[in-house]
């Protein structure tokens, strides 16, 4: 008698069988040795040795725990593009199913771990894994499918049409409900079988292959397979001319687009007026694009990340922006030009930013700057700031001039705050201290916590602070700069980052 079990080749995973007499071979041969070595030892006694793998406590989770764990791991990157390495990493229900043979029970009977089919195409396997495809999708039951495409070598692929496969797309496609692909030009036509079939497809992520993106516009295929999409709510782009998509932009609630032109900004925008989400991956520089500005209304909008290579252009797209309910905004410094009015034009677009997160900020200008840049922006709850190391200028007064008073009054010694609201704030980057520095912070950390009496009328009280900062000259902390510190910590601050177990002075 035997039993299956799963084997690794390469890097497919497939059936063999093991025989139960090799393995009574192998412990016959085991006893021998026993006997010979210690003749006065009982063998079954010598023989009764730890397990090689100590039972752990993973080990006794209920089975609906670990098959929950299991589709996470399966699941958890399937939403986003993947690099190189990250795509060698996949774990598929076939490698959990190798390790044991509890866990193979598991996934072999959860049929939401295989709803993920993640399609990793290597060239000299493409004939294994299309034959682990059925399989893989007898096993998923007729659950909602998350189908993920991919190329080792996309140059293998560019002009090959592997029908097999196309015709497993075709099939499943009423099934889709998320679609992350990287799809060949030449593939289109073959693909036309998908259309009118993808009324369960929820999420769409995809790009183009990089021999295509270096192609004249005018010989740019037209994108429309999934322009008849009703349940379509977030969308992924990456590698398009916007106007040769043809998506049902009016339903999104969610939308990413990387390397877009500021014209197409202009085009696509009006276009999606229910956008909960907005990310906008690199606004391309380019001359020659004649950019035609126009209203753009997205009252729904309260996240917008974007990243642009001249300040000019994200500040033409927030001149003409009404967004009443944007709250979080996250801005990757671009290359060139000076900081806009950044409170106007949030003034401007009607909202009240409550999160603000700058990141990959390589900043060389003037530290006033960025600090107007920032401290006008009375309604933020969150403040994350990220510099560069090394390339961005070595900041002196950032810290006390965000957190500190912006005016004291001459009668009552009251004070006021530019950023009376913020409960978390986190700064990234280079700092040269002034003289006073420890005591200066203490005096505005201990200012950011005052007494619930006076939290409503003067400032919010601050939840975290985070310092991860390259220090130019590294402060030593006093010994009762140290202790109030502490003492901020037991009545709720979270600190981290300030080094308060070195030696103070």
């Amino acid at each position: 008698m035997s039993r299956k079990i799963i084997k690794v080749q390469g890097d497919d995973y497939v059936e063999s069988a093991l025989a139960l007499d090799e393995l009574r071979e192998s412990l016959d041969t085991i006893r021998t040795a026993v006997e010979q070595i210690s003749p006065d030892v009982a063998v079954d006694k010598a023989l009764a040795l730890p397990p090689l793998t100590t039972p752990t406590p993973a080990m006794n989770l209920p089975l609906e725990l670990m098959a929950y764990i299991f589709t996470i791991t399966c699941h958890h990157d399937a939403h986003q593009f993947s690099s190189e390495d990250e795509r060698k990493e996949i774990i598929s229900p076939f490698f959990l199913g190798s390790i044991c043979s509890q866990w193979r029970t598991i996934v072999w009977s959860t049929p939401m771990i295989w709803s993920r089919i993640s399609l990793y195409l290597i060239t000299s396997r493409y004939e294994t894994q299309i034959e682990l495809l059925q399989d893989h999708l007898t096993r998923s039951g007729d659950l909602p499918l998350t189908i993920n495409l991919m190329f080792q070598e996309e140059n293998d692929w560019s002009s090959r049409l592997p029908t097999q496969l196309v015709d497993f797309l075709v099939t499943t496609a009423p099934r889709w409900y998320c679609a992350n692909l990287v799809l060949p030009e030449a593939w289109y036509p073959l693909l036309a079988g998908i259309k009118q079939n993808l009324r369960f497809l929820t999420i769409l992520m995809t790009q183009s292959l990089w021999k295509d993106c270096r192609l004249p516009p005018s010989k740019r295929k037209h994108l429309d397979l999934f322009a008849d999409a009703p349940s379509l709510i977030d969308v992924h782009l990456n590698g398009y001319y916007i106007s040769d998509v043809d998506i049902p932009w009016k339903q999104l609630r969610r939308l990413k687009a990387q390397h877009v032109y500021l014209d197409e900004c202009f085009y696509l925008l009006p276009r999606v007026s229910r956008l909960e989400s907005c990310k906008i991956y690199t606004i391309l520089p380019d001359q020659t694009r004649r950019v035609e500005p126009q209203a753009i209304s997205l009252p729904f909008l309260t996240h917008l990340r974007i990243h642009c290579y001249m300040w000019d252009h994200m500040t033409l797209l927030f001149s003409n922006l009404d967004a009443p309910s944007l709250d979080t905004l996250e801005i990757s410094d671009p290359y060139r030009g000076p900081l806009p009015p950044l409170p106007a034009l949030l003034d401007a677009m009607g909202c009240k930013l409550t999160r603000l997160k700058l990141y990959d900020f390589t900043f060389k200008g003037e530290e006033s700057n960025l600090i107007e840049f920032i401290r006008g922006i009375s309604t933020l709850t969150d403040l994350d700031i990220r510099l560069e190391m090394p390339g961005s200028t070595s900041l002196r007064d950032i810290l006390t001039e965000l957190l500190g008073p912006a005016t004291t009054s001459s009668d009552t010694g009251e004070e006021t705050y530019f950023l009376p609201c913020l409960r978390h704030f986190t700064f990234y980057g280079m700092l040269t201290p002034r003289e006073g520095f420890q005591h200066a912070l203490l005096h505005l950390l201990q200012a950011r916590r005052p007494p619930v009496s006076e939290r409503i009328r003067k400032v919010q009280p601050l939840l975290t602070f985070t310092l991860e900062v390259g220090w130019i000259t590294l402060p030593s902390w006093s010994k009762d700069t140290v202790e109030q510190l502490q003492t901020l910590m037991r009545n709720g601050l979270i600190i981290t980052g300030i080094d308060l177990n070195r030696p103070p002075v």
